[in-house]
């Protein structure tokens, strides 16, 4: 594996995760949305002018009928559940394959002496998500030249997560402006970072650019966007792809997770 093939492979494990500390504590992995969803209640009936009372069953008030609706809670946010929701090597067009699964040591590559960084290089040095109830991943290529394909789907809980999630996104990328990135026996190079204008696909769309200047990673350029989808955030992280490439495959990652999951579909920019 040459030194431009790693250096997606590294970033999108390390910045796909899209976490800041603080979002929260891992729970299990079947749980579904919770404050933000709605809950299933059954039929009551109010006191009587007689003073006489009847019970009343369910977990939200009764209307003045006396009869609440009923509402479907959302499926369970299973790993499997997720898987459903990537992109799959049918999904692209001709000329890609699926890339193994990265395995190994959570390595932190990013590193900043400027204060401001903190938060940014804590996000994208973070193993996983903090507050990740469920995940999945998936990469592709189209050749040792690119354009690379890395998409992951973190299940948060409620939707009020995701929106606080992705607001810390914007707010680290925001304060730093560049940090250097250390890949073990290959040397350092340094990474500008900042926001760009994300395409119009799902809820609070966040896009962070990242390039590098000199040393080993040189030229590389990459762009990550997030979006969230219902309780759920979609990472998406692009090498060697032009501006009609990141639109297209945002449109079609957001497609096929809204319907699988529900949501805001691509276009709205919500």
């Amino acid at each position: 594996m040459t030194t431009t093939r790693l250096a997606p492979s590294l970033l999108a494990a390390a910045l796909l995760v899209g976490a800041c500390s603080g979002a929260g504590a891992a729970a299990p992995q079947t749980t579904g949305p919770t404050s933000d969803s709605p809950t299933t209640s059954a039929t009551g009936s109010a006191t009587s002018a007689s003073g006489t009372s009847t019970t009343t069953s369910g977990t939200s008030p009764a209307t003045a009928s006396g009869t609440s609706t009923t509402t479907a809670p959302a499926a369970p946010r299973t790993t499997a559940l997720l898987q459903k929701a990537l992109i799959e090597l049918t999904d692209l067009p001709p000329g890609f394959a699926k890339e193994p699964a990265q395995t190994g040591a959570n390595v932190k590559p990013f590193s900043s002496k400027d204060p401001a960084c903190t938060a940014f290089v804590a996000m994208a040095n973070a193993a996983n998500t903090p507050g990740s109830t469920a995940s999945a991943h998936v990469s592709f290529s189209a050749g040792q030249g690119g354009p690379f394909v890395d998409e992951s789907i973190d299940a948060l809980g409620s939707v009020r997560e995701v929106a606080a999630l992705q607001a810390k996104v914007t707010a680290a990328v925001a304060s730093c402006s560049s940090v250097k990135m250390t890949l073990a026996g290959q040397g350092s190079s340094t990474m500008s970072v900042r926001a760009v204008s994300p395409p119009a696909s799902g809820v609070d769309p966040v896009a962070i650019r990242i390039t590098a200047s000199g040393g080993p990673l040189d030229g590389i350029e990459m762009t990550i966007v997030q979006v969230g989808i219902s309780d759920t955030v979609l990472a998406l992280t692009l090498d060697g792809a032009g501006g009609q490439d990141l639109q297209g495959a945002t449109s079609l990652a957001v497609d096929k997770a809204t319907t699988v999951l529900g949501g805001t579909p691509s276009g709205s920019g919500a």
